[in-house]
């Protein structure tokens, strides 16, 4: 991946605006005014035809007239001379070209034409339409903005320059930093690929926060963010869920490829900055165990309905922390998680029993909840917080994280500032901290699919390669696209699979439940190819919210992985019951089947249904399989290419 350039994007040492102005409103009098006041220590160039100043500055008429050619140059210029313009700064050995203004939404015809400007010359574009780029740090801010972020470890990418404002204002009022921002615009060239590659080693950046709509190129994108995640979190926040079944259908694809590298989902830009401040503060995450702390019992219950509702669990005392929190209740209550320390706690108390918490095995971590009191200020109750978590330490192993929530506006603002500055995670509800909780643990979890690169053949069964081979060919030489019922079974054995049984009656047991049907689908989504669509039976299956996404090739651990946590693992769960290899079967029919897509490179579409689950055995009720004339290889289409474990060899 070609990123070698995009240092001069975050750290140029010169930079140009051409299109400098001081007319309001305009684009190049927004980005002079907001490079002028970031103090940007590097040479600036302004370029403006009919001024000799700018806003108080020297300006050159013409970019020949510059002392050297800059690092990285900045269009705000009109649409109509944009391409002129990159052409002539490339010749110039211009680095990185920043295109900030807007040329509407790119047809592919465009896009291309866009993309073999810059190449010859050797120079990065981004944009057009880029809101801009900052880096606080460097106090270089190349933006559209209003709000110049303070300097921290997170680096945020947007498609979009509208949800930067917000989120930098909000993210302002929090105490959160930001080591780089970018806004791409129109991605005729440096894209979140690009992006993500060069963040990865970066190390001012700790964790990458990204806010996308659509991706055009899937496989530099999952690679590097693959790459990425390894050694810091990387969080999405992506634009696009709809309620028509196609848009939910690439939702549920887009949601495989992010847990297939590691990448967080989340559902707004709020817990998209809160999450991913709190996991790059504090102690790594260790599990899902979680102790609830507060002055309140109606908060404390709020906290933990949220936390059993996203699947994590309440902590257990054992036997001596259980002896210690009675003798410090003053009623000498048995202790419950969550513990309720009653509205009238004193600091000196919420102390005591935090020091004690942290001591205690078998949990997590701890949410201290605290709500406004009138005879105790709220400032108090966080000093004393502070200090104990300062205080605990613990050689033989990692303590519990400490997360933090002091409801109120004005009365507990200076509590909310302590905490910041004591570096302990800081929430405005209950459910955005036990959310942040557990999406620290998630990451740790989701590590294990990181590791996993499934071969081209799994090893768990032998195929017959030439023989299915032999079959499409025989199919396409035909003139046809669909196997005939001898065919299909014969496919089907060779991937041990499931034969169809269009006659078979499937009846449920005298006592228990009925039969579970599921659907199994293979279809190619225009940016990530192949993909496997796992759903309960039915015409609706995707439009149901239960359909389930897997990118091929797969492996027992990524088809588990794949199907964890969604309604389809807890109605497999609920059919163990009476059968109890059910689960793995489910897991093995989406490995055979993404094997079958992996090997037969022109199987373009493939339906499976319905899969009904019996005791002991799975039956099938049609198989559909379309053979295309595609000329692309299978490798090619792949977002994910399999492991190639036949150029092993031991030495």
């Amino acid at each position: 991946m070609a990123t070698r350039h995009l240092q001069y994007l975050f750290e140029p040492s010169s930079v140009a605006l051409i299109g400098a102005s001081e007319r309001p409103g305009s684009i190049g009098a927004a980005l002079t005014r907001r490079l002028l006041a970031g103090g940007f220590q590097g040479e600036l160039f302004l370029v403006n035809r009919r001024h000799s100043r700018v806003q108080g500055r020297p300006a050159f008429q013409y970019l020949p007239e510059l002392p050297r050619p800059p690092e990285l140059a900045i269009l705000a210029t009109p649409a109509a001379t944009l391409q002129d313009q990159v052409v002539e700064l490339g010749k110039l050995g211009v680095r990185v070209v920043v295109i900030a203004t807007p040329v509407g939404i790119l047809d592919s015809v465009a896009r291309s034409a866009w993309e073999k400007i810059g190449h010859p010359h050797g120079s990065r574009l981004l944009g057009p339409g880029s809101f801009g780029v900052i880096v606080p740090s460097r106090g270089f801010d190349a933006s559209l903005g209003f709000i110049s972020p303070r300097p921290g470890s997170l680096a945020l990418i947007a498609s979009s320059g509208a949800v930067l404002g917000p989120i930098l204002e909000w993210a302002s009022d929090q105490g959160i930093g930001f080591s780089r921002v970018v806004a791409l615009g129109e991605t005729v060239d440096i894209d979140s690929g690009d992006l993500l590659d060069w963040l990865a080693g970066d190390p001012e950046t700790h964790a990458i926060l990204l806010f996308l709509e659509n991706l055009t190129d899937a496989r530099k994108f999952l690679s590097a963010a693959r790459a990425a995640t390894r050694g810091k979190p990387v969080l999405v926040v992506r634009a696009g869920r709809g309620g028509d079944p196609d848009s939910q259908q690439v939702d549920a694809v887009y949601d495989a490829a992010f847990r297939r590298v590691g990448i967080l989902r989340l559902q707004s830009l709020r817990e998209l900055c809160w999450t991913a401040n709190a996991l790059t503060l504090n102690l790594p995450p260790t599990g899902d165990r979680l102790v609830i702390l507060g002055n309140g019992a109606g908060l404390n219950r709020l906290a933990a309905a949220t936390l059993l509702a996203e699947g994590g669990r309440l902590a257990q005392f054992d036997a001596e922390t259980q002896a210690a929190l009675r003798d410090l209740s003053p009623a000498g209550d048995a202790p419950i998680n969550p513990l309720d320390l009653g509205a009238d706690v004193d600091p000196a108390r919420f102390a005591t029993v935090l020091e004690r918490l942290l001591r205690a095995p078998d949990l997590d971590g701890i949410l201290v909840l605290y709500a406004p009191n009138a005879r105790f200020t709220a400032e108090d109750s966080a000093v004393a917080v502070i200090e104990t978590v300062g205080q605990a330490h613990d050689p033989t192993g990692p303590r519990p994280v400490v997360l933090a929530c002091w409801l109120g506006a004005d009365s507990a603002r200076a509590a909310r500032r302590r905490l910041q500055e004591a570096r302990i995670p800081q929430f405005d509800s209950p459910e955005d901290a036990v959310r942040a909780f557990l999406r620290r643990w998630r990451r740790t979890r989701d590590q294990v699919a990181l590791m996993e690169t499934p071969p081209e053949t799994p090893g768990r069964f032998d195929v017959d390669i030439a023989t299915a081979h032999e079959i499409v060919q025989n199919i396409q030489a035909e003139g046809r696209d669909r196997p005939n019922a001898a065919e299909t079974a014969t496919l089907m054995s060779l991937y041990d699979l499931p034969v169809p049984q269009p006659d078979a009656t499937i009846t449920a047991p005298v006592a228990g439940p009925a039969p579970l049907a599921l659907t199994i689908r293979v279809v190619t989504d225009p940016v990530f190819g192949p993909v496997l669509l796992l759903a309960p039976s039915g015409p609706d299956m995707v439009a149901s919210g239960d359909c389930v996404a897997a990118l091929p090739p797969l492996d027992p651990v990524l088809a588990r992985e794949a199907i964890a946590h969604t309604r389809i693992h807890r109605l497999l769960q609920n059919a163990a019951i009476a059968d109890p290899g059910a689960l793995e079967r489910v897991v093995l029919t989406l490995v055979r089947t993404a094997q079958l897509i992996v090997d037969l490179e022109v199987v373009v579409e493939l339906e499976l249904a319905p899969l009904w689950l019996t005791a002991g055995q799975t039956t099938l009720g049609a198989a559909r399989i379309q053979v295309g004339t595609t000329v692309e290889p299978i490798r090619q289409r792949l977002a994910i290419r399999p492991y190639p474990r036949e150029l092993e060899e031991t030495l």
